[in-house]
């Protein structure tokens, strides 16, 4: 037998201890002492520091025979003959009445003999076992009354898994009557991903209750599933499992489009910094159709841009093997696509759930050579414009595409309008730095020789500085030169010079850039601070290893330093375009992403409570569909342009994309309840001629401490999709 060493019946006290599965106990065997754990109040109703001590404190509270079994099988144990203390025995409470504790523990520590000087365990309370136990024998016939009356689905097995009974409920839910289900084995009605569950339920039946959400096949179709709870008990004289189940397969069915969700929304962010990061734009997007078209199952992922109204050039693809390329027709031709592409510039969208059901056309020809059985198409906009489609294709058999793959993929069009819109304006910066590279190139510079001993700068090859000329062999003092510098810039050159000069620094040169006016001795006009670039280096020293001749070039770089201002001024609109939703002028997805998790870090961090509401617009699709998207589109910017007036200074409002919008409310949530309700009355009030009549469903959750941006998202969705299954137009607080 292995017997553990001090440290290790140390570590399992230690543990035990700060269990909160029970009480913990401790007893000294030579002097019979106790001692419990702070959990002990809860269950004997007694603070432990009550009953530390000798073991006839304890016992006061203990009935005369449960003390005498008590004490023998702790001498038992004392004595070697067994190995485990276990006891079940009664605890009077001060109250009155007393409670069932099952005691169980083994020995810590040994004396010098190799017997036990210690013993540490647990107890539990289990009246409510032995009540229930009592309760069974004694109720039986109203339990199977019960058995047939309630609504959820019960049944009753053997240890062996058979089925003794049912009720009408599960007669409804399997569709086959009770008397056929009598006999057969659970299995029998259980889908075999759910076989491993049942067999684990029979292998450890002694387990007391057990639940698992079971698989029940179905006719036909997916199976449906049952949360069911199992408890062992006994039947009469035998002893059963008994069973109730409820019917989870729609609470299954909303978790797994939430978890959908979420790994699309992982996906658009990981998308999203693709292309905010990406330094090659065509490799960005063809990565990103990638992704999409593996995440729904597609086979073919094309990006087609407008070269007009009528035509679009396969400029990017994603092709799954041996699916064939929309690119072997690089402009699709007038009479093959001109349909396709008017009725998702009319409509914003296309679905084709069955190209082979088409009525004959030039369209329905070019897909199927295509071997397209269906396709799913969003417009993609740049800025405000049209600027091409993304087109979603399955093969050999058509795809049913859900309800939410349609707005989810308008999310990522969106995300690709951005993109457009910023490679646009990237494409315009290198254009800017190409220029700017001709303009030095092509620009004037002068080169120096300085004769130190002499303190004399001649120019031996000069050139326009700011429109003058210099002329070679120009003579200046170096007292002249200097005094031409910036007064803020003098400085520091000289410093940087002299080092160089003094050796203090490698012999590979000096380089520096300041302003200097140097050049308005030649400029016409008033004399302004040119922008110089000088580099130089000591080409001669003396026996002493002091300076003699310094060579080195001027560049005029004005343009330069223009063009980096005004490449600044461009990063910063650009920064600005990334974070902005280009309709309603609000801040993006992306955005809010970014703001609520710095907001979560600093409600961790500085206890910056903050809340958050999220809202849809009820019924928005119809202005979609009866008006057009352009006129949907007037709706969303008036809508958001009028509730932003509304918000507070300190709240941020946010656009998520499609109809919902999002706000950050700084404060309690009566003050979320405040904005939701305004915000609501706000809607409701405007213009029918803006706003079309529509209202908004509102969720609402106040951030937990220690909860994660996914876990808060989650709960502020549900709630704002129960006030849209409640009616809309309503608050719902999660």
């Amino acid at each position: 037998m292995v017997r553990m060493n001090r440290q290790e019946s140390e570590e399992i006290v230690r543990q035990l201890w700060k269990s909160d599965a029970a009480f913990f106990w401790e007893c000294s065997l030579p002097d019979r002492r106790v001692r419990f754990s702070e959990q002990a109040k809860g269950v004997i109703g007694r603070d432990a520091d009550s009953l530390e001590g000798e073991l006839d404190r304890f016992f006061a509270i203990i009935p005369p025979e449960d003390q005498t079994k008590i004490l023998g099988r702790l001498d038992a144990v004392a004595q070697g003959v067994k190995r485990r203390f276990r006891c079940c025995h009664r605890v009077m409470l001060p109250g009155g009445g007393f409670r069932w504790i099952v005691a169980s523990g083994r020995p810590v520590s040994w004396d010098a003999d190799g017997k036990p000087s210690s013993l540490a365990g647990t107890g539990m309370d289990v009246t409510a076992l032995r009540n229930v136990r009592s309760a069974l024998r004694v109720m039986e016939s109203d339990i199977v009354s019960l058995v047939h009356s309630v609504g959820d689905c019960v049944f009753v097995l053997d240890r062996s898994g058979r089925i003794l009974d049912t009720n009408e409920a599960v007669h409804c839910f399997v569709g086959a009557d009770r008397a056929s289900l009598r006999g057969r084995r659970l299995e029998s009605i259980v889908h075999p991903e759910g076989h491993a569950s049942v067999e684990r339920l029979l292998r450890e039946s002694r387990v007391r209750e057990w639940q698992e959400e079971l698989p029940i096949a179905a006719a036909e179709g997916a199976p449906r599933y049952l949360e069911v709870r199992m408890i062992a008990g006994v039947w009469g004289n035998r002893s059963v499992f008994v069973g109730v189940g409820r019917d989870v397969t729609r609470r299954r069915e909303a978790e797994a489009g939430l978890r959908w969700r979420i790994e699309f929304e992982k996906l658009i962010a990981s998308l999203s910094s693709t292309f905010m990061f990406a330094d090659d734009f065509a490799h960005a997007v063809d990565r990103a159709l990638a992704d999409i078209g593996r995440f729904y199952g597609a086979k073919r992922v094309s990006l087609h841009l407008f070269g007009n109204v009528r035509d679009a050039e396969c400029v990017s693809e994603w092709l799954d093997e041996g699916m064939p390329s929309f690119r072997d027709h690089a402009t699709l031709p007038d009479e093959s696509f001109e349909a396709v592409l008017a009725k998702i510039l009319r409509n914003g969208s296309l679905i084709l759930p069955d190209v082979s059901a088409m009525p004959p056309s030039p369209e329905r020809t070019l897909l199927i050579r295509l071997e397209t059985a269906s396709m799913l198409c969003v417009l993609v906009f740049a800025g405000k414009e049209p600027a091409g489609v993304v087109c979603l294709s399955s093969r050999m058999q058509a795809k049913t595409w859900s309800e939410q793959d349609l707005p989810m993929l308008r999310i990522f069009s969106d995300i690709l309008g951005n993109a457009l819109v910023r490679e646009s304006e990237r494409k315009r910066l290198r254009e800017d730095e190409q220029r700017l590279t001709m303009a030095i190139v092509a620009g004037d510079s002068l080169l120096f020789e300085w004769n130190v001993p002499s303190d004399t700068i001649r120019v031996l090859r000069g050139g326009r500085l700011g429109g003058g000329r210099l002329l070679q062999d120009r003579v200046y003092s170096m007292s002249e030169w200097r005094r031409r510098i910036h007064p803020e810039d003098r400085e520091r050159v000289w410093t940087k010079l002299q080092a160089h000069l003094d050796g203090h620094v490698d012999d590979e040169g000096y380089e520096t850039e300041y302003r200097s006016n140097i050049a308005a001795d030649f400029a016409s006009g008033d004399p302004a601070w040119l922008w110089l670039h000088s580099r130089g280096r000591v080409m001669e020293r003396d026996e002493a290893g002091k300076a003699v001749r310094v060579m080195g070039i001027i560049m005029d770089i004005s343009r330069r330093k223009a063009v980096e201002e005004e490449r600044g001024a461009l990063l910063d609109r650009l920064r600005v375009a990334a974070e902005t939703d280009v309709l309603t002028g609000l801040r993006n997805r992306q955005t809010f992403e970014r703001d609520l998790r710095r907001a979560i870090v600093a409600d961790q961090g500085e206890g910056s409570a903050f809340c958050l509401v999220m809202f849809d617009l009820d019924d928005f699709k119809i202005i979609n569909d009866t008006r057009g998207h352009v006129a949907g589109d007037g709706v969303l910017s008036y809508l958001s342009g009028s509730i932003r007036k509304h918000i507070r200074e300190c709240d941020a409002f946010y656009r998520w994309g499609g109809d919902e919008f999002a706000v950050f409310v700084r404060g309690t949530p009566d003050d979320a309840m405040a904005l939701a309700r305004r915000t609501l009355d706000l809607i409701r009030s405007l213009p029918k001629e803006h706003a079309g009549g529509i209202g908004a469903s509102f969720g609402i959750a106040c951030h937990e401490p220690n909860e994660s941006a996914e876990d808060l998202l989650r709960r502020v969705d549900r709630a704002m999709y129960a006030a849209k299954r409640n009616g809309g137009s309503r608050i719902e607080f999660a």
